[in-house]
C-alpha cells in the first residue's frame, strides 16, 4: 500500500502599490520539490521439491533335490512426505511532502527583491520480502537374494525386509515493511516597504530520504536413504534347516521453522527559511540559507536455515554348504533414526527520527541594517538494523553388517547375530532480536533585526551533524553429527556337535541441543544546536556567532550460540570355532550409550542515551561554541559448546565356551549461560 501527497507552493504576490507612485518592486520566487514513493512487496517466494525414490528387488533359485522347502521372502517400503509453507509479506509506504515558496511584496514605493528559494528532495521506500524452500528427497533400496540348490531334507531361507522414511517440513515466513515520511520544506520571504530594501539570496534546502526494508527467509532440505541388502545361499547336504534374515530399517525427520521479521522507519522533516523584511527606509539584507538533510533507515532481517541427512545401510549375508544335520543361522537387524529440527527466528528494527532545521531571519528598519550572511546547516542519518539467524544441520549415518559361514560338520547348530541401532537428535533454536533507534534534531540560527537606525550585521551560523544508530543481532548454529557402525561375523567349521554362536550388538546415540539468544539495542539521541544573535537598533556593528555540534550515539548487541556435538559408536565382533567333540561356544553381546545435552543461553542488551544542545550568543560581539559528543555501549554474550563422544568395542573368540560381554555408557551435559548488560547515558550542554 502507498499513500502520497504532494503540495508546491509557488510565488504569491509579487507587487501591490498602496499610494503614491509604485516605485520599481521586483521578487522573485522558486519552489521545487521532486519526490518518489515506493511500496514493494513479494511473497511469490515458496519453492517445494520432493522426490522419493524407492526399488525392491526379490530374487530366489531353486532347483530342488530330495525334500526341500524352502525360500520366503516378503519386503514392505513405505515413504511419505509432507511440505506446508506459507510466506507472507507486506509493504507499506507512505509520503507526505510539502513544498512552499510564498513571497508577498507589497510596496508604497522602494523595494527590489531577488532571490528566494525553497527545494526539497523526497525519497520514500519500503520493501517486504518472504520466501520458503524446501526440499525433500527420499530413497530406498531392498534387496533379497537366496539360492539353494537343495540336496537332501534342506528346508531353508525366509527373508524379510522393512523400511519406512516419513519427512515433514512446516515453514512460515512472514515479513513486515512500513515507512512513514513527512516532508515540509518552506522558504517564506514576505517584503513590505515604504521606502527602500534592496534584499537578496534566501534559500531552504532539504534533502529527505526514507527506508523501511524487511526480509525473512525459510530454508529446509532433508535428505533421507535407506538400503538394506540380504543374501542366503545354501547347496544343502544331509538335514540342514538354516537361515532367516530379518531387516527393518525406519527414518523419521520433521522440520518446523517459523521466521518473522518486521522493520518500522518514520521520519518526520521540516526545513524553514523564513525571511520577514518591514522596511520604511533602508534594509539591503542578503543571503540567509537553511539546509537539512536527513536519511532514515530501519532494516530487519530473520533468517532459518536446517539441514537433516539420515543415510541408513543394513546387509545380511549367509552362506552354508552343510554337511550332516546342521541348523543354523538367523540374523535380525534394526535401525531407526529419528530428527527434529525447530527453529524461530525473530527480528524487529524500528527508526524514529525528527528534524526541524530553521534559519529565521526577519527584519524591520526605519533606517539602516545591511545585514548579510546567517546560516543553519543540519545533517541527520538514523539506522536501526536488527537480524536473527537460525540455522541448524542434522546428519545421522548407521551401517549394520552381519555375516555367517559354517560348512558344518557334524551336529552343529550355530549362528544367530542380532544387531539394534537407534540415532536421535533434537535440536530447538529461538533467535529473536530488536533494535530501536530514536533521533531528535532541531537546528536553529535565529538573527531577529530591528534597527531604527545602523545594524550592519553579519555572518551567523549553526551547524549540527548527527548519526544515530542501533544494530541488534542474535545468531543460533547447531551442528550434529552421530555415526555408529555394527559389524558381526561369525564362521564355524564344527566337528562333532558344537552348537554355538549368539552375537548380539545395540547401539544408542541420543543428542539434544538447545539454544536461545536474545539481543536489543537501544540508543536514544536528542540534538539542539543554536546560534542565536538578535540585534536592536542605534548601532549595533561587530558580530559574528557560529555553533558548531556533532552527535555520534551507538548502541551495538550481540548475542550468540554456537553448539556442535558429534557421537560416533563402532560396535565388532567376530566368533570362529573349530569345534572337536560337544563343544557348545562362544556368546557375545556388547551395548553402547552415548547421550549428549547441550543447552545454551546467551542474552545481551546495549543502551545508549545521548542528550546534546549546543549553543552560542553574539548580542554585539564574536563567539563561537564548539562541541563533538559521542555515545556509545556496546554488548555481547557469547556461548560455544563443543561435545566429542568416541566409542570403540571390539570382540573376538577363537575357542570353546566363550562368553563375552561388554557395556559402554557415555554422557555428557553442558548447560552454559551468558547476559551482558551495557548502557552509557551522556548529557552535554556546551554555550559560548
Amino acid at each position: 500500500m502507498t499513500s502520497k501527497r504532494f503540495i508546491a507552493l509557488g510565488a504569491g504576490i509579487l507587487v501591490l502599490a498602496i499610494g503614491g507612485s509604485a516605485a520599481p518592486a521586483l521578487a522573485a520566487g522558486s519552489a521545487t520539490q521532486s519526490a518518489s514513493n515506493t511500496a514493494g512487496s513479494q511473497a511469490a517466494g515458496n519453492t517445494s521439491s520432493t522426490t522419493q525414490g524407492a526399488g525392491q528387488t526379490q530374487s530366489s533359485t531353486s532347483a530342488c533335490q530330495a525334500g526341500c522347502g524352502g525360500a520366503g521372502q516378503a519386503q514392505d517400503l513405505s515413504q511419505a512426505s509432507i511440505t506446508a509453507q506459507a510466506a507472507t509479506s507486506a509493504a507499506n509506504a507512505q509520503q507526505n511532502a510539502v513544498n512552499a515558496n510564498v513571497p508577498v511584496t507589497v510596496s508604497a514605493s522602494g523595494v527590489s527583491v531577488g532571490g528566494g528559494s525553497a527545494t526539497q528532495v523526497n525519497t520514500n521506500t519500503a520493501t517486504s520480502s518472504a520466501a520458503n524452500t524446501a526440499a525433500t528427497t527420499q530413497s530406498a533400496d531392498q534387496s533379497q537374494s537366496s539360492s539353494s540348490s537343495c540336496a537332501a531334507g534342506c528346508g531353508g531361507s525366509g527373508q524379510a525386509q522393512d523400511a519406512s522414511q516419513n519427512a515433514a517440513t512446516i515453514q512460515h515466513a512472514s515479513s513486515n515493511a512500513d515507512a512513514h515520511q513527512n516532508g515540509v520544506n518552506a522558504n517564506v520571504p514576505v517584503t513590505i516597504a515604504g521606502g527602500n530594501v534592496s534584499g537578496g539570496s534566501s534559500s531552504a534546502t532539504q534533502h529527505n530520504t526514507n527506508t523501511a526494508d524487511s526480509s525473512a527467509a525459510n530454508t529446509a532440505s532433508t535428505n533421507q536413504s535407506a538400503g538394506q541388502h540380504q543374501s542366503s545361499s545354501s547347496s544343502c547336504v544331509a538335514g540342514c534347516g538354516g537361515s532367516g534374515q530379518a531387516q527393518d530399517a525406519s527414518q523419521k525427520a520433521a522440520t518446523i521453522q517459523d521466521a518473522s521479521s518486521k522493520a518500522d522507519a518514520h521520519q518526520n522533516g521540516v526545513n524553514a527559511n523564513v525571511p520577514v523584511t518591514v522596511a520604511g527606509g533602508d534594509v539591503h539584507a542578503g543571503s540567509s540559507s537553511a539546509s537539512q538533510t536527513l536519511d532514515n533507515t530501519a532494516h530487519s532481517s530473520a533468517a532459518n536455515t536446517a539441514t537433516t541427512n539420515q543415510s541408513a545401510d543394513q546387509t545380511q549375508s549367509s552362506t552354508s554348504s552343510c554337511i550332516v544335520g546342521c541348523g543354523g543361522s538367523g540374523q535380525a537387524q534394526s535401525a531407526s533414526q529419528a530428527a527434529l529440527t525447530l527453529q524461530g527466528a525473530h527480528s524487529s528494527a524500528d527508526a524514529d527520527q525528527n528534524g526541524v532545521n530553521a534559519n529565521v531571519p526577519v527584519t524591520v528598519a526605519g533606517g539602516d541594517v545591511w545585514g548579510g550572511s546567517s546560516s543553519a546547516d543540519q545533517m541527520l542519518s538514523n539506522t536501526a538494523d536488527s537480524s536473527a539467524t537460525n540455522t541448524a544441520h542434522t546428519t545421522q549415518t548407521a551401517g549394520q553388517s552381519q555375516t555367517s559361514s559354517s560348512s558344518c560338520v557334524a551336529g552343529c547348530g550355530g549362528a544367530g547375530q542380532a544387531q539394534d541401532l537407534s540415532q536421535a537428535a533434537l535440536t530447538l533454536q529461538d533467535a529473536h532480536s530488536s533494535a530501536d533507534a530514536d533521533q531528535n534534531g532541531v537546528n536553529a540560527n535565529v538573527p531577529v533585526t530591528v534597527a531604527g537606525g545602523d545594524v550592519w550585521g553579519g555572518a551567523t551560523s549553526a551547524s549540527q551533524d548527527n548519526t544515530n544508530t542501533a544494530t541488534s543481532a542474535a545468531h543460533n548454529t547447531a551442528g550434529t553429527d552421530q555415526t555408529a557402525d555394527q559389524s558381526q561375523a561369525s564362521s564355524s567349521g564344527c566337528l562333532v556337535g558344537c552348537g554355538g554362536s549368539g552375537q548380539a550388538q545395540k547401539a544408542d546415540q541420543v543428542a539434544l541441543t538447545l539454544q536461545g539468544a536474545g539481543s536489543k539495542a537501544d540508543a536514544d539521541q536528542s540534538g539542539v544546536n543554536t546560534a542565536a544573535p538578535v540585534s536592536t537598533g542605534g548601532w549595533v556593528a561587530p558580530t559574528s556567532a557560529s555553533a558548531d555540534q556533532a552527535l555520534t550515539n551507538d548502541a551495538t548487541s550481540h548475542a550468540s550460540n554456537t553448539a556442535h556435538t558429534s557421537q560416533t559408536g563402532d560396535q565388532s565382533q567376530s566368533s570362529s570355532a573349530s569345534c572337536i567333540a560337544g563343544c557348545g561356544g562362544p556368546g557375545q553381546a556388547q551395548e553402547l550409550g552415548q547421550f549428549a545435552l547441550t543447552g545454551q543461553l546467551a542474552d545481551s542488551k546495549a543502551d545508549a542515551d545521548q542528550h546534546g544542545v549546543n549553543t552560542a550568543t553574539a548580542p554585539s560581539g564574536w563567539t563561537a561554541a564548539n562541541q563533538r559528543n559521542s555515545n556509545t555501549a556496546m554488548s555481547s554474550a557469547n556461548n560455544d559448546a563443543l561435545t566429542g563422544q568416541w566409542a570403540d568395542q571390539m570382540q573376538h573368540s577363537t575357542a570353546p565356551g566363550s562368553g563375552q560381554a561388554q557395556d559402554l555408557l557415555q554422557a555428557a551435559a553442558t548447560l552454559q549461560l551468558a547476559p551482558s548488560w551495557a548502557g552509557a547515558f551522556q548529557d552535554a550542554t556546551n554555550a559560548g
